[in-house]
């Protein structure tokens, strides 16, 4: 049977052969499952504690949907965003060892699941940002030279065990019970590698 609207009819005949019609109205055929399309993410950095990662997708008619981790973890509606287009979003949480948290070092699959009104579904899945609960370590520093006198510069270089958005900030004190400073950042040296300076007054 092809889809569209049909009008249905009800034929009534008795025991003698006489015959009635009753029109009951117009249904609808819908075989044809909802379309998502466009399916990534918001964007794919890492996701820290307490870091939201978002799901972005579009349909092609209205439907029912539900959002969800492989773990039965909710993904919710981004309240700002209209269809067609949807923005469904995730909070990173820890405690994922036996529990509903997140794994440090992990991903989960999210799976799109839309439903139309006569009951077909559509299943779309994308694998979530990366979740990174750990903070950067200082690996190595080294100091341009040991001896310093008022008017040189002091040059730090330092590594770190993971790439930084934005670079560290380097403080030191000269000395128990001196002034902390603040060394100006300079350059990254390499992809976790940073140069910092500080000039002597």
């Amino acid at each position: 049977e092809d889809e569209g609207v049909r009008q249905v009819r009800a034929l009534v005949q008795d025991a003698g052969g006489s015959e009635s019609t009753l029109d009951l109205g117009e249904v609808t055929l819908d075989f044809t499952a909802p379309l998502i399309v466009d399916l990534a993410l918001d964007d794919d950095k890492p996701l820290r504690v307490g870091a939201e990662g978002a799901v972005l997708f579009t349909l092609n008619e209205e439907a029912n949907l539900d959002v969800l981790l492989d773990n039965g973890n909710l993904l919710l509606p981004d309240p700002q965003v209209q269809a067609p287009a949807y923005r469904f979003v995730y909070q990173a949480q820890s405690g994922g060892d036996g529990g509903l948290g997140d794994v440090d070092g992990e991903t989960r699959a999210v799976t799109v699941s839309a439903t139309d009104e006569a009951g077909n579904e559509a299943l779309a899945n994308i694998d979530l940002n990366a979740f990174d609960f750990t903070s950067p370590v200082l690996t190595a520093a080294s100091l341009n030279d040991n001896l310093f006198r008022s008017g040189d510069v002091l040059n730090l270089n330092i590594a770190l065990s993971e790439e930084v958005e934005t670079p560290p900030t380097v403080t030191a004190r000269l000395g128990e019970g001196q002034t902390l400073l603040e060394l100006s950042w300079v350059a990254a040296t390499s992809a976790l590698e940073h140069s910092y300076s500080y000039t002597l007054l």
